[in-house]
């Protein structure tokens, strides 16, 4: 009996990759400081009286459970007030009873601003050598990101918004991982197959199964954890250039 196991396996060793696609926040950029410290120190000055920690635990409780940073409006005002109603919304609910204060608005109104500048933001040390590699190999690269529309003008701050064929961001592209369309959307733009693409991110769900869903491959970005290869993991993006020399390329 033919082995459909094992000729997956052979398939995903000889299949060239062509193109690769990259998660933003935590595998291309990340912030300066914890969320926790700038919330507070933002909100402090506005005579909010929060707690650091607190705010930390809160964001990581409350971002998962938020709906999808995906919209389908067909303007640009329409999509950027969707997109600060969905970072109000997170951001009152991680402030508790203070998300009530008088000063709430003008809190939101600089910290939404503070995010969207590079000045919150650094690239991990590997990723311009790693853009230099794949540029150097022929590869196409998009970024592929769960990001509101403020991402484009971050990557362009840091230097690195040319270096991609094009970014997606879920609030324009109408659609979030691990939803399979806007991985097909990125396909599409790279005019690359998903057989040919390789997609890689820090998140397991939205990333390494999201992806390989979509029919492209994907590896797992684990910076802080000690990567397995049984779940296709890898350290930081340098692992990313030699994956796009299979076998049969």
């Amino acid at each position: 009996m033919y082995d459909i196991d094992c000729a997956r396996t052979v398939e995903r060793r000889v299949t060239r990759i062509r193109a690769v696609t990259l998660d933003a926040a935590g595998t291309l950029i990340r912030v300066r400081r914890p969320v926790g410290e700038t919330y507070a120190q933002l909100a402090l000055q506005h005579g909010i009286p929060v707690d650091a920690q607190s705010i930390g635990r809160a964001f990581r409780t409350v971002f998962p459970r938020m709906a999808p940073l995906a919209f389908g409006a067909s303007n640009r005002a329409g999509l950027e007030r969707q997109e600060r109603d969905w970072w109000r919304t997170l951001v009152r609910s991680c402030l508790g009873a203070h998300g009530q204060h008088p000063a709430f608005g003008a809190y939101f109104d600089e910290l939404y601003a503070y995010y969207g500048n590079a000045q919150a933001w650094s690239l991990y040390c590997e990723v311009p050598a790693v853009l230099t590699d794949l540029e150097a190999r022929g590869i196409e690269v998009a970024v592929v990101s769960n990001f509101d529309s403020r991402l484009h003008r971050i990557l362009e701050h840091l230097g690195v918004r040319d270096r991609f064929r094009g970014v997606l961001c879920s609030s324009e592209a109408g659609a979030a991982k691990p939803d399979p369309r806007i991985f097909a959307a990125a396909c599409q733009l790279l005019c690359t197959p998903p057989v040919h693409t390789l997609h890689a991110g820090d998140s397991r769900s939205a990333d390494l199964l999201g992806a390989r869903a979509a029919g492209l491959r994907a590896v797992w970005v684990r910076r802080d954890a000690e990567p397995d290869p049984d779940e296709d993991a890898i350290r930081d993006l340098s692992a990313v250039p030699p994956l796009t020399l299979a076998a049969g390329g």
